[in-house]
């Protein structure tokens, strides 16, 4: 059997050319010697370059199950990576979308990037964990006569919080951990109760610096070291060298730059973990967390919500 390997050729590349997508890495892989060629935009005929590539022939098949549950085939744009489930609202949408997203892509100057926040290094010393449960009890609406709008919607339960649990966790000293529950009517108003309390707990612990606990070995590590341990930074000649350790500890923690010592501070901010708590526990506690602080939402939707909670000026707790 003959096969005509130039025509075989000529189909892969028409085929190549209607693929959706070719996703090309910025990584380029050639010769050391020609390196500086390519860097200076220089030509450089009869040098190999190597693209990592992938072919994606079917974006549909790859997003589909990601995006949402039906199954048939998604017309998705090239972009802005919207999907459509026809490809005429597809093309429809391509011609306005071609002349309203026109971006530029560019890199930034510097060669590499670096981490620079090292604050954000600093461990959380406090989190909270907690959960919610609740009933269907019976509801009936009362007749209201001034109803001018006709609703076909009849409400006939309601849900009651019944049960409420946390996980009070600190991550220096497990002496400090414990879980609390309660349970009845009253259980919402309780763990307000309990939030406030444990904002005052931990404001006492941040206000108070407790001295430094540093060992002779310690002290001569110090003496010797040559780069800081927050920055991992090497220190300057006469540069000052400062000694830092956890002020709710005590315990010692490294040699460190004055500069990062001074930013590398303790977060006021505790975080409060629950299950589900943007679609459905947040209704069961706003209402009673407006009444002993600051509640700052932020909508998704109408039912789901993100809201950060403020006890008072120093402490407060990010949902």
């Amino acid at each position: 059997m003959d096969l005509d390997i130039c025509n075989l050729a000529d189909k892969f590349v028409q085929k190549l050319e209607k693929a959706l997508n070719i996703i090309i890495q910025g990584h380029k892989y050639l010769d050391e010697r020609y390196e500086d060629t390519f860097l200076n935009n220089e030509s450089a005929n009869g040098v190999e370059i190597k693209y990592h590539f992938c072919w994606i022939k079917n974006l549909s098949r790859l997003v589909s199950v990601q995006l949402s549950k039906h199954k048939g085939t998604k017309h998705i744009c090239d972009i802005c990576l919207n999907y459509f489930h026809s490809k005429t609202a597809l093309d429809s949408h391509t011609v306005d979308c071609s002349k309203i997203n026109k971006c530029k892509i560019t890199f930034p100057k510097e060669n590499s990037l670096s981490f620079t926040n090292y604050r954000y290094k600093e461990r959380v010393p406090y989190i909270l964990y907690c959960d919610f449960e609740s009933m269907l009890e019976p509801f009936s609406e009362p007749n209201n006569s001034n109803q001018t709008r006709e609703c076909r919607t009849s409400k006939y339960q309601k849900h009651t919080a019944i049960s409420a649990g946390y996980y009070f966790k600190c991550s220096y000293d497990d002496s400090l951990s414990f879980y609390a529950s309660n349970r009845g009517p009253n259980c919402i108003t309780w763990f307000t109760d309990e939030l406030e309390r444990i904002s005052k707990f931990i404001e006492n612990k941040l206000k108070a610096v407790e001295p430094m606990n540093i060992s002779k070995l310690q002290e001569h590590e110090f003496a010797i070291s040559t780069h800081c341990h927050i920055c991992e930074k090497p220190f300057e000649a006469g540069e000052l060298k400062t000694k830092d350790h956890c002020h709710l500890s005590g315990m010692y923690r490294g040699p460190a730059h004055q500069k990062c010592n001074l930013s590398y501070k303790n977060s006021f901010t505790v975080p409060v973990v629950s299950h589900n708590r943007t679609g459905y526990d947040s209704h069961l506690l706003i209402r009673d967390l407006a009444k002993t602080g600051n509640v700052t939402l932020l909508p998704i939707n109408k039912e789901k919500i993100y809201f950060l909670y403020k006890m008072d000026a120093r402490v407060r707790g990010k949902v």
